[in-house]
């Protein structure tokens, strides 16, 4: 089987909430890249939204990242979600954490 990831993911234990019609959806990440993150779901409707917003907050900070994202690939549980856009300042304190806590 061929990789299919083009970035290096670092392995996280985060919870975050993922935004579907207006309400949030806790889930999982359990790696994370700087274009996207492997989520276990919970429990979530069954929309199909093209894209969502989602609130994660990485260890150590007071703030959370906000990013515009979309599903690229869903199983039963997991989900491979891709970034669309985030705000500048929000992209580079997710690429210090990358960096920092690479291995």
């Amino acid at each position: 089987m061929s990789e299919r990831r083009r970035h290096t993911r670092q392995q996280v234990d985060l919870f975050f909430n993922k935004f579907l019609d207006g309400h949030p959806y806790l889930c999982r990440a359990v790696d994370l890249s700087e274009k996207g993150l492997l989520a276990v779901t919970y429990t979530e409707p069954e929309l199909r939204a093209e894209s969502f917003p989602l609130e994660l907050r990485l260890p150590g900070q007071k703030r959370s990242l906000w990013v515009w994202a979309r599903t690229a690939r869903r199983g039963e549980r997991h989900h491979a979600i891709e970034f669309l856009r985030m705000d500048p300042k929000d992209r580079a304190v997710l690429d210090r954490h990358l960096t920092a806590y690479a291995i």
